[in-house]
């Protein structure tokens, strides 16, 4: 007999959660979810709480968010894990088509887990109540609060490449290895969330796409364009470089840039719009992109407040970034890839760091007249046929700057190019070190000096500052170089007062 004669009958009562309970759990919703999710039922347990009545009938009371936030992460859906960037506030989920991570909605992932928790309802014994499953605890209110549970569960860092591992290409039919020259299907593990949108084919080339750049550039800007081009692969800015294109329009610089696009993908890339780069959201619009573009921009492009902040951009600094829609401050590593195209000369504004622009700027002009019958579609038609063809030749790009240990380096007339556009930039006080001196007896009114800066700028064929922009910088240069103050009493040739400098002339 027994020590306990009421043991029998403890056992058919008790709760599963006890662990007393052997058969219980038959048929209900825990134990298909413990075959579906094996690892998240070790770590969590049950997914459900259960209340049992009279005859064995079971009832669905509650559900376990932390189980099932885990069910869409790594852990219970490795084929397609769901994982959460705390710097960036957004969800990414593996897409096994792609074979890359896409941002991935609340609302969509709410409604997967309604769907997974209705799948539970579906996969049960007539002895489970499961109205519970099948409404109350699918709702969008349950849902959302099972998503903050996962903001903390399934939180990763630091989890995309975006750059950290250059020597892996995710191309459009899998991953290349640079180094070994293998091509490697996608996995969950590799952590990317972009990738090229060609197929890499070994023996493709692109000869329509070289003649483009043959009619277009000098030889050594081929070669610059290429191993810059192959910096763009790799989703980060390890030669803190920044491309610009210059030539008149119809040149082959917008071709160029197309086919670059057709090749990362529009994903990658963001418009770059200097001036609203000290305004709240705007650099939060960067993150996820690893490319910034600015088309045909004008000749004051780089000459705003917000130029200095693009040198931060490339340098891989870390920002504190706004995000529309959210009190989260996520940090930011800025390491992208910026090209600019122009069809007139470009400047920048100065403060002090005409070193770090110089170390940055790379200048490739567009010297080719336009083609007599231009073909409007031609970078459409390039991809189309040679797409793979222009990777390998990036590709190429790419292996040089890496054995130059990411050192885009320039020839002597790339260099001179890149200071004659500061030098361009700091032309009113290069006119005033070059052209002005001192003497007593002489005087010069703010008309005649801008007169001779113009000249002064015309002679080295350089766009110079409007009148106006001269005129309220001059009086500063003048006085901080000479210590000079300017004056309203200065005469003219025809005797009226005028503003200038008393004791200031000009060289012939």
């Amino acid at each position: 007999m027994p020590d306990n004669p009421l043991a029998p009958l403890a056992a058919l009562v008790a709760s599963p959660e006890s662990g007393n309970h052997p058969k219980a759990e038959e048929g209900s919703p825990n134990e298909y979810f413990r075959r579906k999710y094996p690892k998240v039922a070790k770590n969590r347990g049950h997914a459900f709480q259960m209340k049992y009545g009279s005859g064995g009938r079971k009832t669905v009371a509650a559900v376990s968010e932390d189980f099932l936030a885990e069910a869409i992460g790594p852990a219970g859906t490795p084929q397609a894990p769901t994982v959460f960037l705390p710097s960036e506030e957004r969800f990414y989920q593996y897409s096994p088509g792609d074979g890359i991570y896409l941002e991935v909605s609340d609302h969509t992932l709410g409604a997967q887990l309604s769907e997974i928790i209705r799948e539970a309802a579906l996969n049960t014994d007539p002895m489970t109540d499961v109205s519970n499953l099948q409404y109350g605890l699918c709702s969008s209110s349950q849902t959302r609060q099972i998503l903050q549970r996962a903001r903390g569960l399934l939180a990763v860092k630091s989890f995309f490449k975006d750059g950290a591992a250059p020597e892996l290409i995710p191309c459009k039919n899998g991953v290349l290895n640079l180094d070994s020259g293998e091509l490697n299907p996608f996995s969950p593990e590799q952590g990317f969330r972009h990738k090229l949108d060609v197929p890499y084919e070994p023996s493709a080339v692109c000869p329509t796409f070289m003649r483009v750049l043959e009619s277009s550039m000098a030889k050594e800007d081929i070669n610059l364009f290429q191993r810059w081009c192959g910096l763009a692969l790799t989703g980060a800015n390890h030669s803190q470089a920044l491309m610009i294109l210059v030539g008149t329009s119809g040149g082959g610089k917008g071709t160029c840039v197309r086919v670059l696009k057709g090749i990362l993908g529009s994903s990658q890339m963001a418009t770059l719009r200097p001036k609203q780069l000290t305004s709240r959201f705007e650099i939060g619009r960067f993150v996820g992109r690893t490319l910034l573009y600015g088309p045909d921009v004008g000749p004051d492009f780089f000459n705003c407040d917000g130029a200095a902040v693009i040198k931060s951009l490339t340098g891989g600094d870390p920002m504190t970034v706004e995000m529309k829609n959210s009190n989260e401050r996520p940090e930011l590593k800025c390491s992208f890839n910026v090209i600019v195209t122009a069809n007139a000369r470009l400047s920048v504004k100065i403060e002090g760091d005409q070193d770090a622009w110089r170390r940055r700027l790379r200048i490739i002009h567009f010297t080719g007249p336009p083609p007599t019958a231009p073909i409007h579609n031609l970078s459409e038609l390039i991809l189309a046929r040679e797409g793979s063809g222009v990777l390998n030749w990036m590709l190429q790009g790419l292996v040089q700057l890496k054995q130059a240990d990411w050192q885009l380096e320039q020839t002597a007339a790339q260099k001179s190019a890149v200071d004659d556009m500061l030098s361009e930039s700091t032309s009113d006080l290069l006119f005033v070190k070059d052209v002005l001196y001192t003497e007593a007896q002489k005087s010069l009114t703010h008309r005649d000096c801008y007169s001779q800066y113009q000249n002064y700028c015309s002679g080295k064929h350089w766009n110079g500052l409007s009148q106006k922009a001269f005129g309220s910088r001059i009086d500063t240069l003048v006085s901080n170089i000479f210590g000079v103050p300017a004056r309203n009493d200065i005469r003219d040739h025809q005797g009226r007062q005028q503003r200038g400098w008393k004791g200031i002339a000009c060289k012939s």
